[in-house]
């Protein structure tokens, strides 16, 4: 499938009615001077024959100058379709287990359930398979455990999301899901490419902190230097908002920013249905380059 980008705009530059160059005002004609008398012997300039009236030297009038045509700017929503270089990617989709987990996610079922729908949302659009890659999962909360190693089995990946809710447990150790899913892709033959999918909806808890005076944050900082440096593309779903009415809700924007390197890998969504939207929208965004063409 293209990558379609919804929310793109086309900035145009255009003049309106074109304005004609400014014509000069006209003047008053000066009075011409006295009229040289004609002479046999070509000379290079007519000598004036004296004359006691005074000579009446034309004013300069000013060069006129060309009024600017205004330039205006529109912007035109548009909807393009980029044409997709497939790639062969291996992934590995992390997903926070932690007791939180279990709150109601406003649609009638728990922040669980929009996550597993989300997941099942994310496998059918990356279609692993030969020529796709492959997709693996993992999970954390107070521990952190591969669920399912790399496969191309759906099956076996329906399974894996069908066991999470028996391992929901109190804890959301980011750095030890960021260190398990490093391990989930190691041994990936070189050529394809190593990505992370890491969900969470929540702060660090338990996170041990580095003495003397650390924070929980440099912990986990430090676990995503470390799965960056082996080469995997990280992109972080923060499910919740930073100004949640309930702690427990909260997440950390600048800290999910960090851990994907930078804003262009992070996600951010509080609500249930948009979620599978975007784990859709990172599948087809991983598994191919796009190629920018303008008809």
């Amino acid at each position: 499938p293209l990558p379609v980008f919804d929310n793109a705009l086309i900035r145009v530059r255009y003049p309106d009615t074109p304005t004609p160059t400014a014509t000069a005002t006209p003047t008053d004609t000066p009075t011409a001077t006295a009229t040289p008398t004609a002479s046999n012997t070509p000379t290079a300039t007519a000598s004036p024959t004296a004359s006691n009236t005074p000579t009446i030297t034309p004013t300069p009038t000013d060069t006129p100058t060309a009024t600017p045509t205004p330039i205006y700017t529109i912007y035109i929503p548009t909807i393009i379709q980029l044409p997709c270089k497939p790639r062969t990617v291996d992934v590995v989709l992390v997903v926070d287990l932690s007791s939180s987990m279990l709150r109601p996610a406003g649609d009638g079922g728990s922040k669980l359930d929009a996550v597993l729908r989300a997941a099942r949302a994310f496998i059918d659009s990356f279609e692993p398979g030969p020529g796709r890659g492959r997709i693996a999962l993992a999970a954390f909360n107070d521990q952190a455990w591969i669920v399912q190693p790399l496969t191309e089995d759906h099956d076996r990946l329906d399974a894996a999301l069908d066991a999470l809710p028996r391992r929901i447990a109190e804890g959301t150790r980011l750095d030890l899901g960021l260190l398990v899913g490093k391990a989930a892709l190691e041994g990936v033959e070189p050529g394809r490419v190593k990505a992370m999918v890491f969900l969470t909806d929540g702060l660090p808890n338990r996170v041990p902190t580095p003495m003397p005076g650390g924070r929980q944050e440099d912990t986990v900082l430090t676990a995503a230097e470390a799965v960056r440096s082996a080469g995997i593309l990280i992109q972080t779903v923060g499910y919740g908002r930073a100004d949640a009415p309930e702690l427990v809700d909260r997440i950390l924007p600048w800290l999910l920013e960090a851990i994907a390197g930078g804003p262009e890998g992070y996600h951010e969504t509080d609500d249930a249905g948009a979620l599978a939207v975007v784990f859709r929208r990172i599948a087809v965004a991983l598994g191919c380059v796009p190629e920018v063409v303008w008809p």
